[in-house]
């Protein structure tokens, strides 16, 4: 199944959405964090970057006063966005956005889920 997941990652690179086409049509999963926002869209980042060489990332500040913004990058296509927000020192609330151009129809949601997952393991 990784293979299989890394081999469509790639695939992405195709694609040319921005922050804001990823957020407003696609994949969106929500995890709960107990790390400070900025440590844990650090992991995020780490996490993303993990998944593909093609991947690279960049973190900036985000809309929100207390929100930290991760853009996955493939090409030059947005993949995903995490938007990483809550308190300094409590719970962070993590969500993950995710094109939909990221494998065939028949896995799509398994494959979201699966990258969703990946992202925010151990953050």
């Amino acid at each position: 199944m990784r293979f299989v997941a890394i081999a469509a990652a790639l695939l992405i690179a195709a694609c040319a959405h921005t922050p804001g086409e990823v957020r407003q049509s696609h994949f969106r999963f929500d995890f709960q964090s107990a790390q400070p926002r900025e440590r844990a869209a650090a992991c995020a980042a780490r996490n993303a970057e993990g998944i593909s060489t093609r991947f690279s990332t960049t973190i900036r500040p985000g809309v929100d006063h207390d929100t930290v913004e991760v853009i996955v990058h493939a090409g030059e296509g947005t993949v995903a966005v995490i938007d990483v927000s809550g308190s300094v020192a409590g719970s962070t609330t993590m969500r993950v956005w995710l094109t939909s151009n990221i494998g065939s129809k028949e896995d799509l949601q398994d494959y979201a889920s699966y990258l969703a997952n990946t992202i925010a393991k151990g953050c």
